[in-house]
């Protein structure tokens, strides 16, 4: 977000409504009281050079703001605010924004920190649990290869192994962090795709009948 002088002067109209209230008041009572009574010319000076040092005071104070807007916006890393190197801050306000915006982050850091362990502990316990049920199945592979005389068994070693392409698919699902970088997607034909699926499930298709 850029700043905006515009938008600064806008919320300064406390300020400048102070300022003409401080400089009517001068005029009325150079004007109301005899003894303190001036030309005309001199109170449009005092005018002249007030409008001149409160403006001057508007300036620098925006650059000062825009200036640490610009320190701020530059401490943003990965998500991260790094307060380290702002510098002081110039206002009461500020002190108040920047301590507010520390806290803010430090508790997104905590719970970033948490939501991470958590993922690790569960992504722990589901590789676990794949490679621990990847022994039994092939076990009752092995054990269905050896007798393959019984017709049944070969739809059995079938159904096994379709568990077993699964519970890779989902092994290698729970260790995949970015998908464009863990998945190679290209064009392939259609056809021969088609074909390829149509004949791993044509034993069970013919099965169901």
């Amino acid at each position: 977000m850029s700043t905006s002088f515009s938008q600064y002067i806008r919320f300064q109209k406390r300020l400048i409504i102070l300022y003409a209230g401080i400089m009517s008041f001068v005029t009325i009572m150079l004007n109301v009281e005899p003894s303190m009574s001036i030309h005309f010319s001199n109170i449009l000076y005092i005018h002249v050079i007030s409008l001149f040092f409160f403006i001057s005071y508007l300036v620098i104070d925006y650059y000062i703001i825009a200036k640490h807007h610009k320190e701020i916006s530059s401490r943003w890393s990965n998500g991260a605010f790094i307060q380290d190197g702002i510098g002081a801050a110039n206002t009461y306000e500020q002190q108040l924004y920047m301590e507010l915006l520390q806290a803010v982050n430090n508790a997104q850091q905590q719970q970033l920190t948490s939501i991470l362990r958590d993922k690790k502990e569960s992504m722990e316990f589901m590789t676990t649990w794949f490679h621990d049920i990847k022994t039994p199945i092939a076990i009752s592979k092995l054990i269905v290869e050896q007798a393959k005389g019984n017709p049944e068994n070969e739809s059995i070693l079938e159904e096994i192994s379709r568990i077993e392409r699964s519970v890779n698919q989902a092994l290698y699902f729970t260790r995949t962090d970015h998908f464009a970088r863990d998945y190679f997607i290209s064009r392939t034909e259609l056809t021969q795709s088609s074909s390829l699926s149509l004949k791993n499930l044509q034993r069970s298709s013919l099965d169901g009948r």
